[in-house]
């Protein structure tokens, strides 16, 4: 359950994205790629600007061309595949293709297959000069991924876009690649996992790049999951070896009340070998119908678990769960544990006396 709590946490990309504060760096495209290269790195892409650029964004083309007053501004945010926010469902995004936050999709009564049009505008020499482009909305965030109206785009797009406002290019064109000389002001970046955001933040500010990320809630996470897991494997320790002591001590005993039927089989003339064969055959069964009987009690209180957890909001679809390497592993040590108790008991039955039990009678 507390494995699974935490997977559930790491699905969360907030909780592993480190965040680049100041607007002084300059950090060329080889920089970036060593950056996605490193082992605790699961995603960073380069920002263009400290703060993204942004461009009106309008649901129809007729709007576009004729409505200059209630435009509304998107942020556009380059991705690229491997994107958490994206959640892996970024096969079609292109320069005709792109993805939306849901506060944008909100705001443009939009939803996926509907087209998308951009308005950009530049003066130069009093002149001013618009440009429209047509794209189509292929994937809309989680209201939780991003909250403000952004619209994500391949970096090309992106910085045809800037290379048009700025004056470089006379229209828009998709630049790709992307210039290795390019300087970009910051990086987004996330870690492979909850461990790795506070050894990755350490490393960035080695590089003298200012960092913010939730290490405070990571630290908590880790210390009550280092705690919880004290507490689980000390019951669990506990139960296996009471169970280990209980199941021993009742095989035994069932061994010492059989003395009398023991000595009456070598009366009747069944050797050493097929006493313990029958004390061995007998714990086998004892073992296997107990084992299938923990499991239907395993299996009930694991449906109650994950019925009263597995509806929570925090955590997934089920709470506990045994794979079949895990079941087949607790038989195989139930078996070879009373097996070494048949055996002690068996040699226990080798040095009874047929005729001395018989005058207990």
């Amino acid at each position: 359950m507390i494995t699974q709590l935490q997977h559930d946490l790491t699905q969360k990309p907030d909780l592993l994205e480190i965040k680049t504060q100041g607007n002084t760096h300059r950090l060329d495209l080889s920089w970036i790629q060593s950056v996605q290269e490193r082992e605790d790195v699961s995603f960073a892409i380069g920002l263009t600007r400290s703060l993204n650029t942004e461009a009106q964004v309008f649901k129809t083309e007729q709007a576009a061309k004729n409505n200059f007053k209630d435009h509304l501004y998107s942020e556009i945010i380059p991705t690229q595949p491997g994107d958490p926010l994206l959640r892996k469902h970024l096969a079609s995004i292109d320069a005709e293709h792109v993805a939306i936050s849901y506060a944008l999709a909100q705001k443009l009564n939009a939803k996926i297959g509907d087209p998308l049009f951009f308005r950009l505008a530049r003066t130069s020499n009093g002149i001013k000069k618009f440009v429209y482009i047509q794209s189509t909305i292929d994937y809309i965030l989680e209201p939780k991924d991003y909250p403000r109206p952004a619209t994500f785009v391949p970096m090309g797009f992106l910085l045809g876009i800037e290379y048009f406002i700025d004056g470089i290019h006379d229209d828009f064109i998709v630049v790709d690649p992307v210039p290795t000389q390019h300087q970009f002001a910051n990086v987004r970046i996330y870690a492979n996992n909850m461990s790795d955001v506070l050894q990755l933040s350490e490393w960035l500010e080695q590089q003298n790049i200012n960092t913010h990320s939730q290490q405070s809630a990571i630290q908590s996470m880790l210390t009550i999951n280092q705690v919880l897991s004290l507490i689980f494997t000390v019951i669990a320790g506990t139960a296996l070896v009471g169970g280990c002591i209980s199941l021993t001590g009742s095989f035994l005993a069932n061994i010492d009340r059989k003395r009398q039927l023991i000595s009456t089989l070598r009366l009747l003339g069944f050797n050493k070998k097929n006493i313990v064969s029958y004390i061995t055959i007998q714990v086998f069964f004892i073992t296997t119908f107990s084992f299938i009987l923990a499991l239907v009690f395993y299996f009930l209180g694991s449906s109650i678990f994950n019925t009263a957890l597995g509806t929570h909001n925090q955590t997934a679809a089920f709470s506990t769960y045994l794979n079949y390497q895990q079941l087949g592993l607790a038989f195989a040590i139930t078996s070879l544990l009373s097996f070494i108790v048949a055996l002690i008991g068996a040699i226990q039955s080798m040095r009874i006396e047929p005729a001395e039990s018989l005058r207990e009678l």
